[in-house]
């Protein structure tokens, strides 16, 4: 299992198109790689393979993690993130710095 977070955000109009990801070495805590600018198909990915993939509010530190992200279907079948026990004022996915 790997483990990433996410530290920025890209919205065309309400919907989530983009994330800036960085892959976390747990042992430091550090980031192990550049960051990378990713569709979201991409992070839905990375978490149903089995890759935990964390909100960092603090791209320096990156402690400590913030919420960790799931994925969710709407009934039509259409998969979106979430934060797995629901955002948190001010520490959430739309609070994350837009690229």
């Amino acid at each position: 299992m790997t483990v990433y977070c996410v530290t920025h955000t890209r919205y065309e109009g309400e919907k989530l198109t983009h994330l800036r990801i960085g892959r976390v070495n747990t042992t430091k805590p550090a980031w192990d790689g550049p960051m990378r600018d990713v569709p979201v198909l991409e992070v839905v990915d990375l978490i149903t393979t089995g890759d935990d993939v964390y909100i960092s509010q603090v791209v320096e530190a990156l402690r400590p993690p913030g919420a960790k992200l799931e994925v969710l279907s709407h009934a039509d079948g259409v998969e979106y993130l979430r934060e797995v026990d629901g955002p948190v004022p001010g520490r959430g996915l739309k609070d994350l710095p837009s690229f």
